[in-house]
């Protein structure tokens, strides 16, 4: 009764009517990925939700974005409210699942007098039927087969505690593929070419063929233990595959003189070649930023750069960097003889400042200098990319020392600044929200304690009163 169809909305969205308020219930992590043009993202920590079932907390609350907010307080009585989840599904759903928000909300909507309805079949049949329709971060659709994230918001975001960077090929996350905070929006579409035959890119890219003969592409480096060889028995595409999984157990360094001498083989050949692995963020970059340390005589720390200014999402794992400095030291790329910079020259931190989060922090040109550099840039992009859990990582890395990556540089105290310039405004806001909205209910809590006592010593009073008139009357 109350959802809407697929193609009811193509038609609203293309009517230029401008009458509909479309709200994503997702993650902000899928949202970022992916959603319904126009769509104004909602964020639900638990806390939050909480409030919104007991009926005390406004819808405008949970919009993080400002502009996005004054649209909808200006228009959610006039226009059409559409919700949309993953799937859209009916029925009667589990607490606390995406579904049961979306009833949640809806049904909130509709007693606040807003005109609000579902998208049935959600997002997924949408994009399916529409994709024109959708605002796809390409950097971070890669692969499209990431599982179903709570719509939960804050709560969603996750410590990894196994040592992995996010980007496993059985269990991809979408918190490593996508941007949790605003990058830029002109992104690189896939695959990135870094040098006139190297390219790279995620698995998505290795399948497809027009991909692949756009750039020439006849040598494919696979970076994964399961992913397939798609045309492997066409007799077009040479294949290696490295088998390594992203995780800090792993050993990718001892094959980095067979990738590099497989990409040689393919522009000594003329040809274009792919390094992929699920994502395209951490394995693949790895080997690339290894080849371009060997092959260009660069220091990891330009290296890496030069490949972060080409695709700004990367994030080799905290395990990899560690080998991409090992394989530094052994490349002699911190002798003297090696680093052409003068003393007086200066090294940069680049990847905060494209997000105005630091200003330009010169280095002095040392080889610690440079390792901490790199590691920080990674490091800095990780808070980006998965604020909230990446930032506890980051407290954990400032009381201990990581083998190989010397001591942290920050002390807690400067750690703490760093949760506030560093948390996405949205996001910081509602962390904030969520910390005040749990001492006020502690502070409620207490207030009804200290009321339910003093209710029950006017009981015992009245109670004692009562038997002292009936001692008397006797």
């Amino acid at each position: 009764m109350w959802g809407k169809s697929a193609a009811w909305l193509q038609e609203e969205l293309e009517s230029g009517l401008n009458s509909l308020l479309v709200l994503d219930c997702r993650s902000h992590e899928l949202y970022e990925s992916s959603h319904i043009e126009s769509a104004i993202q909602l964020a639900i920590p638990g806390l939050m939700l909480r409030r919104l079932r007991k009926g005390n907390l406004p819808i405008r609350s949970i919009i993080p974005n400002h502009v996005d907010k004054e649209r909808f307080i200006r228009r959610c009585t006039s226009d059409t409210v559409l919700l949309y989840d993953d799937s859209g599904e009916s029925g009667a759903p589990a607490a606390g699942s995406a579904s049961s928000v979306l009833s949640l909300l809806m049904h909130r909507l509709r007693e606040d007098g807003c005109r609000a309805y579902y998208l049935e079949g959600g997002f997924n049949k949408f994009q399916a039927q529409y994709p024109e329709h959708c605002e796809t971060n390409l950097d971070s659709s890669c692969p499209s087969s990431s599982p179903p994230v709570s719509v939960l918001g804050l709560s969603g975001l996750k410590i990894s505690s196994d040592g992995s960077d996010g980007e496993s090929d059985r269990e991809p996350s979408s918190a490593t593929e996508s941007d949790g905070s605003p990058l830029p929006s002109n992104q690189p579409a896939f695959p990135v070419q870094i040098l006139p035959y190297l390219y790279l890119g995620c698995a998505k890219d290795s399948t497809n063929l027009d991909v692949l003969g756009k750039y020439n592409i006849k040598y494919i480096l696979n970076v994964t233990p399961n992913l397939p060889n798609m045309f492997e028995h066409d007799g077009e595409f040479k294949y290696k595959q490295i088998p390594i999984s992203d995780h800090w157990s792993q050993n990718l360094s001892q094959f980095f003189p067979e990738a590099i001498s497989f990409i040689d083989e393919a522009r000594s050949q003329k040809c274009g070649i792919l390094v992929h692995c699920l994502a395209g963020i951490s394995r693949s970059v790895t080997v690339t930023v290894a080849y371009l340390m060997q092959k260009l005589n660069l220091s990891l720390n330009d290296a890496y750069d030069f490949v972060k200014r080409k695709k700004s999402n990367i994030s080799p794992n905290f395990n990899f960097m560690g080998q991409l400095l090992d394989f530094e030291r052994t490349l002699g790329l911190n002798s003297p003889t090696c680093d052409n910079r003068s003393p007086k020259d200066q090294l940069f931190f680049t990847t905060p400042t494209n997000h105005n989060v630091f200003q330009l922090d010169t280095l002095e040109s040392t080889r610690d200098k440079l390792r901490h550099s790199a590691v920080v840039n990674l490091v800095i992009n990780r808070l980006l990319t998965d604020p909230l859990a990446s930032f506890l990582m980051f407290l954990s890395s400032v009381t201990q020392t990581r083998s190989g990556f010397g001591s942290p540089p920050y002390s807690l105290r400067e750690a703490s600044v760093l949760e506030r310039l560093l948390l996405p405004p949205g996001l910081y806001a509602l962390h904030v929200a969520a910390q005040k909205d749990e001492e006020e209910e502690e502070e409620q809590e207490e207030e009804n304690r200290d009321k339910d006592e003093e209710e029950e010593e006017e009981d015992r009073n009245e109670e004692k009163k009562k038997e002292q008139n009936k001692s008397t009357k006797a």
